[in-house]
């Protein structure tokens, strides 16, 4: 792996979940550092540097906000490692790659713990926040994301989803509800499209928007709920106020899916 400055330092890895995990030794059981995949955006494969006599073999890791350069022994641990990293982020075993039928059967056996693992999981871009709240959040951070999962704002066992694209340099913000039937989620657009999962509702909307939409990942230098200097009204002292969520949103009703040529940016 390539570090922040120039030059490869030899590490183990290892993925778990949407966490790529580096170590010091195979013995380490502690990390010393993590790569999150939630913020991934591509990967690509590099050629060695000009002049370079270096028999290794190159991929890059772009995530939103930092690209990791890896070098490998051989084509086929590049073909891997690009395999199971795709495997686990597009919930989907990739087809244009050079795998072996081996590789194959064991992205499947991890696909399958990805999706059973998410079925459980409550997706990173889902917040506790109000229909405008999500509206502000999207319009401050749009580096972070733009698609986000709230509770849904007729108080039932649902949930909401908030988009926000950029068409012609004006915003176009979106919401659309996602209904609780049994243990599917139904997402009430036009043609009703019921998901298992909440990570599933999410994928939906990624996936039939060619990547347009990108789920909500706020940094941790950001605070996830809005507040507020307010004035105690006992002792008149300001006091820091967390704003919160409106028992119901009127007035909402779902839209059709943006594609790709209306909310492209």
């Amino acid at each position: 792996m390539q570090g922040r400055v120039m030059g490869y330092k030899k590490l183990w890895a290892g993925l778990q979940g949407l966490t790529i995990s580096f170590y010091s030794s195979n013995r380490d059981f502690q990390p010393l550092e993590k790569l999150d995949l939630r913020a991934f955006v591509k990967l690509t494969d590099e050629a060695p540097w000009a002049g370079s006599r270096d028999p290794g073999i190159h991929f890059s890791l772009v995530l939103r906000d930092q690209e990791i350069k890896f070098k490998v022994e051989s084509l086929e641990s590049r073909e891997m490692w690009k395999g199971f990293i795709l495997t686990v982020v597009e919930l989907r075993i990739p087809s244009k790659l050079t795998l072996l039928p081996g590789h194959l059967y064991m992205m499947a056996e991890v696909l399958a713990k990805e999706e059973a693992r998410r079925s459980l999981e409550t997706p990173s871009c889902f917040l506790k926040v109000s229909r405008l709240e999500a509206q502000l959040l999207l319009e401050r951070y749009p580096e972070c994301g733009n698609l986000l999962l709230r509770p849904s704002g007729d108080g039932k066992d649902g949930v909401s989803v908030t988009t926000r694209q950029t068409l012609n340099g004006a915003p176009v913000v979106r919401h659309y509800k996602v209904k609780r039937e049994g243990a599917k989620y139904v997402i009430d657009v036009e043609d009703p499209f019921s998901c298992s999962s909440l990570d599933a509702v999410v994928n939906y909307f990624v996936s039939h928007t060619k990547k347009a939409l990108v789920p909500f990942l706020l940094d941790e230098d950001y605070e996830k709920v809005l507040g507020y200097v307010d004035a105690d009204k006992e002792n008149g002292e300001n006091v820091w106020t967390v704003s919160s969520a409106p028992d119901s949103d009127p007035g909402e009703t779902p839209s059709a899916v943006a594609g790709a040529e209306e909310g492209g940016t």
